[in-house]
């Protein structure tokens, strides 16, 4: 009996230590269930968001600026269908379509410029707030390819909404005014340049024209024999009239045709009719 019943108890250890050791297994297989549920919950959310950060515009253009508008596009401004990437605008269909969107945002930023001044406390008038906006958008009107201008006028938005909600300081709006301004001065300084230039140059072409009305007179006076062929120059010209007329008058008073006095006046009234026009 003994040793049955002790083969007996052994087959019962054996039996309770198998039921324990599948227990066992059980919570610890949960266990590593649970775990591998939150670390795939973990990998799917890291995903999304990786996801998310994918579908981020990174819109720079290697282009001149017109509203320098932002360098990058958050998704503050969604479609109102929730549409990302490509979906988020629209194409246009054609460089008419593009340019109706650019005087739409532009005609908008004219009406949010008081609310900009208040907000932002300016100093400046609205007049050169307007003059800074017209100058940003003047700066792209050369680009003729549709898809750059949606991305400009997405740009664009984008900004206004900034401003508009003052997620932009007062520095970010004087860098675009102090721009304005030092381009303002910059062509005011060319058209000073350009003006005194031409002055220069109509002065050049007035004394050497006059010079060479004079050369044509002493050619002319040469070929009728009523000056010297020695004097080659106005100058010499002038010195000569004054000896001649020295002359002349010494020999006239000399011979008691004129007095000095009578000369003196004859050479004025002489000098008043060449004034008059022929």
């Amino acid at each position: 009996m003994l040793p049955r019943c002790l083969s007996s108890w052994g087959t019962l250890r054996r039996a309770l230590s198998t039921d324990a050791s599948a227990a066992a297994a059980g919570s610890v297989g949960q266990g590593r269930t649970k775990k591998e549920r939150m670390r795939k919950a973990l990998e799917e959310a890291a995903m999304r968001r990786r996801g998310e950060n994918m579908t981020t515009y990174q819109l720079d253009i290697d282009t001149p600026r017109g509203p320098q508008l932002g360098g990058k596009a958050s998704r503050v401004l969604s479609s109102p269908t929730g549409g990302e990437g490509k979906a988020l605008t629209s194409e246009s269909a054609s460089l008419a379509v593009s340019r109706e969107r650019v005087r739409s945002l532009y005609r908008s930023c004219l009406r949010e410029v008081p609310e900009i001044q208040r907000n932002f406390f300016l100093v400046e008038g609205q007049e050169i707030l307007r003059k800074t906006l017209k100058w940003l958008f003047m700066q792209n009107s050369n680009v003729k390819n549709p898809q750059i201008v949606d991305v400009l006028v997405f740009k664009g938005a984008q900004e206004l909404e900034e401003y508009q909600r003052q997620w932009k300081g007062r520095h970010h709006l004087y860098q675009h005014v102090a721009a304005f301004q030092e381009n303002e001065q910059r062509l005011k300084n060319a058209e000073l340049v350009r003006e005194l230039v031409e002055a220069d140059s109509r002065s050049a072409d007035s004394q050497m024209s006059d010079s060479t009305v004079k050369q044509m007179q002493l050619e002319t006076w040469k070929e009728h024999k009523l000056i010297s062929n020695s004097i080659d120059t106005w100058a010499q010209y002038v010195m000569w009239r004054k000896e001649e007329d020295e002359r002349f008058a010494h020999f006239a008073e000399e011979h008691g045709l004129f007095t000095r006095e009578e000369l003196e006046q004859n050479r004025k009234a002489a000098f008043a009719r060449s004034l008059i026009p022929t």
